[in-house]
Order: structure tokens, then C-alpha cells, then sequence
């Protein structure tokens, strides 16, 4: 039997890497410093990829709308600007 776990999709780890060092540098860096990063990063685009595959085949959305819908959710983090500017406001 397959272990679906270790799987993560090579192109997905790549932008999702690329992607938090570029808006989430602060983020990445202690990730990094804890030795934690390249596992969160291959767990995140693993939930994404997991997700996007129920949301098509159980729901019958279609790849780019399942895709759309879940990016956010664990792989494209908002910039930490953007967290930041909306911390402030409250």
C-alpha cells in the first residue's frame, strides 16, 4: 500500500517555496532556523494537493476553479506587508 503522505507535488513545493521566501521572509527564516521549513512547505502543498483531488473528484468542481478556491488556504500565504498594514488598522 502507497503511503499518499510523502507525497508533494515537485512543482507545487517549488512555487510554494519561492512563494513564502519572496512574501514571507520573516516567516521563512525562523522556519529555517527551527529546521522546520522544507517539512511545512512539502505539508502545505501536500493539504493543497489533497484538497484540489477531493474538491474535483467528490464535488465535480473543475481543477482551475478547485485550484483557485484552495491556494490561499495553506500554499500562498498572504505577504507579511499585507498582514502587517491590516494588524494595524484594528
Amino acid at each position: 500500500m502507497e503511503d499518499r503522505e510523502d507525497e508533494a507535488p515537485a512543482a507545487l513545493v517549488a512555487q510554494i517555496t519561492r512563494h513564502w521566501e519572496t512574501y514571507r521572509p520573516k516567516m521563512s527564516r525562523e522556519m529555517k532556523a527551527a529546521g522546520t521549513f522544507e517539512t511545512s512547505v512539502r505539508q502545505a502543498a501536500i493539504m493543497t494537493s489533497d484538497a484540489i483531488y477531493d474538491l474535483v473528484t467528490k464535488h465535480g468542481l473543475a481543477p482551475d476553479q478547485a485550484r483557485e478556491l484552495m491556494r490561499e488556504e495553506w500554499a500562498f500565504l498572504p505577504a507579511e506587508d499585507d498582514e502587517d498594514i491590516s494588524d494595524d488598522g484594528q
